[in-house]
């Protein structure tokens, strides 16, 4: 496990409970501010990524969560958007099947 999912591994499997007020493509924090940002009920928009990608610090990390769908990926156009590490797993949370999609920041981030 990274240092990072070991520092928050008390909310790994647990729905997310600290959640910030707004809009996807217009999110209230500053450039490479954030280690760990999780976003359910994905797809999302193309501004909205960008947001993501903007807020968070290097090494970080994009979760993305959606409930699982038979007809096709709903991290699609993350996949082809955002750079990094990716991983991707089936997780049960509250009782739901949930698809996270997981995007480690490196060292192309433009935070260097």
């Amino acid at each position: 496990m990274s240092d990072l999912r070991h520092r928050f591994a008390h909310h790994l499997g647990r729905a997310n409970t600290c959640r910030i007020p707004g809009r996807g493509e217009k999110i209230p924090l500053p450039n490479c501010s954030v280690d760990w940002v999780i976003c359910e009920r994905t797809p999302l928009c193309v501004n909205a990524l960008r947001e993501m990608a903007r807020i968070i610090k290097q090494d970080g990390l994009i979760t993305l969560r959606h409930p699982q769908c038979p007809y096709g990926d709903p991290h699609g156009v993350a996949l082809r958007m955002l750079p990094g590490q990716i991983s991707q797993r089936i997780s049960c949370i509250d009782g739901r099947f949930m698809q996270e999609t997981e995007f480690r920041q490196n060292a192309v981030s433009p935070c260097n």
